[in-house]
């Protein structure tokens, strides 16, 4: 839910985009002392399980364009899977429990 933009909103607003800065901010770096190659299409097909006209359509998977070829990186494929995570039952019902309580107040 986004708050209502005003200008007494904004210290709240800034303190929430702050706390999410300071949050990126601690994850620990990726450790880049080991060089990962390049994967093909084939291959990020396989670890996906989709078709490659699918990699092909789906422009938000991450990818790198080279000479008219496109090549992935298998960790990057993994942190995209991860983070398109569908909530379960239990996670969902606690968002509705929220927006329930919030629009009885």
């Amino acid at each position: 839910m986004t708050p209502t933009l005003s200008f007494d909103a904004l210290p709240s607003i800034l303190a929430d985009i702050n706390q999410k800065i300071n949050f990126i901010l601690s994850k620990e770096p990726v450790d880049t002392s080991q060089q990962e190659s390049p994967i093909n299409i084939q291959r990020a097909a396989e670890i996906l399980g989709l078709a490659k006209q699918t990699i092909y359509q789906k422009t938000e998977i991450p990818r790198y364009k080279k000479g008219g070829k496109l090549f992935f990186f298998e960790s990057e494929l993994l942190a995209w899977v991860r983070s398109s995570r569908a909530k379960n039952s239990f996670e969902i019902q606690t968002v509705v429990d929220s927006a329930i309580a919030s629009h009885k107040k």
